[in-house]
């Protein structure tokens, strides 16, 4: 994610387990943040992330003011059991 609501700069998140993966933290850390930008990346409609235009997207604060643009990118990998809790990448 780049300049995605509350993450300003870049970040980036994961890799998940491909059993199971939560996001926890405090109240007012972002994780319902990383949620929608995997509703955004895929697409889903605004109504779902919680925001009336596009532009509230885009991170704003007092440090970071000249943010014009966010993205978001999601990237696979194909993960192939090795053994039942030994995983190896591909």
């Amino acid at each position: 994610m780049r300049n995605f609501k509350s993450y300003a700069g870049l970040h980036t998140l994961g890799p998940f387990h491909k059993r199971f993966s939560a996001i926890v933290g405090p109240n007012g850390s972002g994780k319902s943040n990383v949620i929608d930008a995997i509703l955004f990346v895929f697409s889903f409609p605004t109504k779902h992330l919680r925001l009336k235009k596009l532009k509230e997207l885009i991170h704003v604060s007092d440090i970071y003011k000249d943010c014009k643009e966010a993205s978001v990118e999601v990237f696979f990998l194909r993960i192939k059991d090795k053994g039942k809790d030994e995983l190896l990448t591909a």
